[in-house]
């Protein structure tokens, strides 16, 4: 048996999108084929004036079926306005190509264009890096890529998906949205190239004084700034430092805030009351009722100059400086057996534990039966505290008596204020 087979062949038809695309001169397909005069996914529009009136339109390509979006630059009088529809292919236009997804579009005073665009070449994440693109428009019947960009090219570095763009022509700065980033980027479009500056103003902070103008004593640390190195990666040479103004000479009214102030009193009753303060002036009563009324039980008396560190209670004993621990699993204090320091020829008081970038130091108050003095200690090589030099006596005040004292640590400042009980017989 004799058996013919027949076949033919079908030609599919390649991709047409209109009279007004660019087609390729060999095969092609969809997303190859080159915009051109087309219009697709206008996202912004705009009509300029030069020669005669030109509409501009920015083609987002958001099917992709285009190779690239555009700027078309279609002549105004070219479109009939006679008839509902205009082809885009019988137009008298000029396309600048873009990237598909070019956004929004603003024009600066200069002519200049910037075209926010989404597209991120390359990029296989959600977020990337994108570009404000430049178009010189002094000719809006022919635009041209820009040289304003960075290093001279037709686009600047924004952050993440760039959705709108604003300009405000009084300071020249062009406002990004960026929607992934959620953040803005400011473009000043009146350098050469365009700069990406930071949302902050260039200003330097020069030599200043301080006066403390109440005689307090207070002090304070004031920087100085030559240049401004960084600001949104970039860098400032020295010929722009020159031309930054300079901060405005302000009186500036400085106030220490700390935090906050806890002092312990003795309650007749039984053990402290707290009294909080938020300025080191005015305390108040915080209404606790009697606190540490366990270290006085097992005193058999209350210490009137008790120092809390940690969990560690400092006071005077027998003329001694004494320490008891508090015993968590207890839930008592623990009276140590030993003195921490202690002198057979004078009576020790009031201790006072501060910080110094030499470690701790304990400060007490000396009483020899004819002078007073507050005097610093010091730990010997085993670890043993020992009375050691006067820093200031009754006498150097010229007072009879100095009684209880305290130290407050002025943080930021690596000082301490020392606040001393005086007396005067007469």
């Amino acid at each position: 048996m004799l058996l013919w087979l027949l076949g033919c062949t079908i030609s599919k038809p390649l991709p047409f999108l209109g009279d007004c695309a660019t087609y390729p001169s060999d095969g092609y397909d969809y997303g190859t084929i080159e915009i051109g005069r087309c219009v697709s996914g206008v996202t912004d529009i705009h009509i300029v004036e030069g020669e005669g009136p030109r509409l501009l339109l920015v083609n987002s390509n958001p099917y992709v079926n285009f190779a690239d979006g555009s700027l078309l630059s279609i002549s105004w009088d070219s479109i009939d306005l006679t008839t509902p529809i205009n082809y885009s292919h019988e137009l008298e236009s000029t396309p600048f190509s873009l990237p598909s997804f070019a956004s929004k579009m603003v024009i600066t005073p200069e002519k200049t264009g910037l075209i926010s665009v989404r597209y991120s070449d390359g990029s296989r994440t959600r977020t990337d890096e994108d570009h404000v693109h430049l178009v010189d428009l002094t000719d809006a019947a022919n635009p041209v890529a820009s040289t304003l960009g960075t290093g001279g090219s037709a686009r600047i570095e924004v952050s993440s998906d760039p959705v709108d763009i604003a300009v405000d022509d009084s300071s020249t700065f062009a406002y990004v949205a960026n929607r992934t980033s959620h953040d803005i980027s400011i473009i000043n479009t009146s350098t050469a190239p365009m700069k990406l500056i930071a949302p902050w103003p260039y200003e330097v902070l020069g030599e200043a004084t301080f006066t403390d103008v109440d005689d307090s004593g207070a002090t304070a640390s004031l920087a100085s700034f030559s240049d401004l190195l960084t600001h949104y990666g970039d860098e400032v040479d020295d010929d722009e430092v020159d031309l930054i103004a300079s901060l405005t000479d302000d009186a500036w009214h400085l106030k220490w805030i700390e935090g906050s102030w806890t002092i312990w009193l003795p309650d007749p009753v039984g053990g402290y009351q707290r009294f909080l303060s938020t300025d080191a002036h005015t305390y108040t009563e915080q209404g606790w009722g009697g606190e540490l009324s366990e270290l006085a039980e097992v005193l058999d008396f209350v210490p009137n100059d008790l120092f809390i560190w940690g969990s560690e209670a400092y006071f005077s004993l027998n003329g001694n400086i004494a320490v008891a621990d508090w015993d968590v699993s207890s839930a008592e204090w623990i009276i140590r057996d030993a003195a921490l320091l202690s002198d057979g020829t004078y009576s020790l008081s009031h201790p006072n534990l501060v910080t110094s970038p030499d470690g701790i130091q304990l400060l007490v108050h000396v009483d020899d039966g004819y002078d007073t003095w507050i005097a610093e200690s010091y730990q010997d090589s085993g670890g043993n505290w020992r009375l050691g030099t006067p820093i200031i006596s009754a006498s150097d005040l010229n007072v009879d008596t100095l009684s209880g004292f305290s130290i407050v640590e002025e943080f930021g400042l690596n000082q301490w204020r020392l606040f001393i009980e005086t007396h005067v017989n007469d």
